[in-house]
């Protein structure tokens, strides 16, 4: 049995499959999570923000090309970091450094809220948990 679960469930799951431990029913056993927008929050906004900021050239980071061309091969393994890198310079037409790609990349990363963390923590005491996701290596 799936579960599936975001931000706006993790609580009301983590009280539902709390109520119910003891049901020989009950059939989960495994949750698996994912880590960007459920455990951490994400800001992409703000990796656009910053990617933009390396250009005078403003790119519409927003368009399908952006998104066909570089985010998607990216994040689904189908280029490498330093491919990645070169797209963006080629979207950006500017000579930005790999450091100052990587943090502008890394910038939708937000933190695990400590309630979350505590969560996951009493999950974990009645279920096996996973974390799985398309983390890349920038």
């Amino acid at each position: 049995m799936a579960v599936p679960c975001d931000l706006k469930n993790l609580n009301y799951l983590h009280m539902k499959l709390s109520a119910n431990l003891f049901r020989p029913d009950l059939r989960i056993k495994n949750i698996i999570f994912d880590w960007g927008g459920v455990i951490t929050d994400t800001y992409p906004q703000e990796t656009i923000k910053r990617l933009s900021a390396l250009s005078e050239a403003r790119p519409d980071f927003h368009s399908e090309r952006a998104a066909g061309y570089v985010f998607t091969p990216f994040e689904t393994g189908a280029i490498s970091a330093d491919e990645f890198r070169n797209r963006i310079r080629i979207l950006l037409d500017a000579e930005a450094s790999d450091a100052s790609i990587d943090d502008a990349w890394n910038a939708m990363l937000g933190l695990l809220p400590m309630e979350r963390y505590t969560l996951l923590g009493k999950l974990k005491s009645h279920f096996r948990t996973f974390l799985l996701s398309n983390t890349n290596v920038i």
